[in-house]
């Protein structure tokens, strides 16, 4: 890895941290009933008022709630998407974590980089969600949460 790649994957991993304290104090005042206020923005879809179809976002916000409140197959159920952007963010966090504890020691772990392979596979599952909500699967299969 050139010295450009790994300024931009530290730059990433300190986001990441940032992100991470912003979800951790996110999830307690959520948990402690703090952010309930949140509800009285709730807003309808407006592509799915005037088309009469779900958009590809409709969902994250439930999804968004589920993952918050730990309740992981929520999450991927009410919108896939968030749950790939989670487990890549996790993944992406573990590693590099411990790419930089381990700098300089016998055990070397590889940094790991966000890819464009990842950007295409999460817009495919952005799109294949929306197709699947559009032609009646998600009321096949009941999840009752």
């Amino acid at each position: 890895m050139n010295n450009k790649d790994s300024i931009q994957t530290k730059r990433y991993y300190i986001f990441g941290i940032g992100i991470l304290i912003f979800l951790c104090l996110t999830a307690v005042f959520y948990k402690l009933g703090y952010l309930g206020f949140v509800e009285s923005f709730k807003r309808p879809c407006i592509v799915r008022l005037t088309l009469g179809i779900y958009c590809p976002g409709c969902g994250i916000t439930r999804s968004i709630k589920s993952l918050l409140s730990l309740d992981f197959l929520g999450c991927l159920y009410h919108h896939p998407f968030v749950f790939y952007v989670a487990a890549l963010y996790a993944i992406f966090m573990v590693v590099n974590t411990l790419h930089y504890l381990t700098a300089g020691r016998r055990i070397q772990i590889p940094v790991f980089r966000l890819k464009m392979i990842y950007i295409i596979i999460g817009i495919i599952i952005l799109f294949g969600q929306w197709i699947l909500k559009n032609m009646g699967i998600y009321q096949i299969i009941p999840l009752h949460l």
